[in-house]
């Protein structure tokens, strides 16, 4: 007689997607069982374009100081990757930070 479990599933997914065609992502999903063992084995597919998704950065996007919020444009001038924010100047990027403003540069 085999008895029902209540499974308690450990599950492993790969950090990339094991596939990716122009529309389509695929990733295949592992599973066992910590109480009886089971293993189950899926692939899981989703459409990047779907109405779920959420676009991040349109292509079109144009971008403001995260200071000042002067217009800069699809191509801001400095980028910080360390804040993820966006400057038209080094004053702007100085202030935002917290630094002193070198008044020389200018």
């Amino acid at each position: 007689m085999i008895k029902d479990c209540e499974h308690e599933f450990d599950m492993r997914m790969p950090y990339a997607p094991e596939s990716m065609d122009g529309t389509y992502v695929h990733v295949q999903i592992e599973a066992t069982c910590e109480k009886c063992n089971m293993e189950i084995l899926t692939d899981y597919s989703w459409e990047v374009t779907g109405v779920h998704g959420e676009i991040v950065q349109d292509a079109d996007e144009e971008y403001e100081c995260d200071w000042c919020n002067a217009d800069m444009g699809a191509h801001p001038t400095i980028t910080d990757d360390m804040y993820g924010a966006h400057f038209c100047c080094k004053e702007c990027q100085a202030i935002y930070r917290g630094e002193e403003v070198d008044e020389e540069e200018e």
